[in-house]
């Protein structure tokens, strides 16, 4: 059973007037679960004042086994008025609940549609902490091994993915952070910054990309001794270079002359600022058909993904 139907089992149609429900987690805010209760007929209302809570549940009678409603708090049920206490249906959800192996602060960190991939892995055989939580959604939700990171192609790459997926919850950074600060090859790369801002990202590997290519081009052949730290000689991110220019994570460099470069350096460099137009306008119109076309029968979260093109 996905998460969205153990929540949804909670709340059968045509069975109780009023349900109270405390929701630490906000699970009944998830737009998938929201939607599929308004489908069953319910109503919803969530106040965290005591006397603009009445008014909300005063607007919303007669409700009624085939109109019933729903009081959401964030707070222990013993805490609601007691009248709604007595009358309603008590139902407790909570992240913990559902994954009781996993460290609460990672999953709630998760999206909905993170969340539900996570379900469907095994969960740990004894309880995980943050760090072994960190590394099983690394693992389960993402398809990404943690120790494959200390390589930097595989780290732009993966992030040029989580970035234009889910982004990178920030208990899942932070474990990065302490995983990779220490391998050399990062030593002064802005680990913290790349893992949480697309816009970081995009600017430290543009900049980085700039830098290699004008010390090529002004050294001519063989190896630059230009102070850069991401290895474009890597030959892993040579061959990754047009897919990070198609996605934005290396913008492409002026040059009087691109074709100077190596064939697998010309993705990342242009003439004129018409070419660059020309070339993202192409590109962009590619990456909107394909989202688009994955998205006919679209959630919430897959249209974002559309739009943020």
């Amino acid at each position: 059973m996905t998460v969205r139907e153990t929540i949804l089992h909670r709340f059968p149609p045509r069975t109780h007037p009023l349900t109270v429900v405390s929701d630490p987690d906000r699970l009944v805010g998830d737009p998938a679960v929201a939607a599929a209760l308004a489908r069953r007929g319910f109503s919803v209302v969530e106040e965290t004042d005591a006397v603009r809570l009445h008014l909300a549940v005063e607007r919303a009678r007669p409700w009624s086994e085939t109109a019933p409603l729903i009081v959401v708090t964030p707070a222990p049920l013993e805490e609601l008025p007691y009248d709604l206490w007595f009358e309603g249906v008590r139902v407790t959800l909570s992240l913990q609940a559902l994954f009781p192996l996993l460290a609460p602060a990672v999953v709630r960190a998760l999206s909905p549609e993170a969340r539900e991939r996570l379900a469907a892995a095994p969960p740990p055989a004894i309880p995980a902490g943050n760090e072994e939580t960190a590394g099983l959604v690394l693992r389960t939700v993402y398809g990404v091994e943690p120790t494959s990171l200390r390589q930097p192609a595989e780290l732009v790459g993966r992030l040029r993915d989580l970035h234009g997926r889910d982004g990178v919850p920030p208990p899942i950074a932070t474990y990065l952070v302490d995983l990779l600060s220490h391998e050399p090859v990062y030593r002064d790369w802005p680990l913290e910054r790349i893992l949480t801002s697309p816009d970081a990202l995009t600017r430290f590997m543009s900049t980085q990309w700039a830098t290699y290519v004008r010390a090529q081009v002004d050294e001519g052949a063989g190896e630059s001794t230009a102070p850069y730290l991401v290895d474009f000689g890597d030959r892993a991110l040579q061959d990754d270079l047009a897919g990070l220019v198609r996605a934005g994570v290396v913008q492409p460099v002026g040059l009087p002359d691109p074709d100077r470069l190596p064939d697998w350096a010309r993705p990342g460099a242009v003439s004129t600022a018409a070419e660059e137009r020309e070339r993202r306008i192409g590109e962009l119109a590619g990456l909107l058909a394909e989202r688009a076309t994955t998205a006919t029968a679209a959630s919430w979260t897959q249209w974002q993904a559309v739009a943020a093109i």
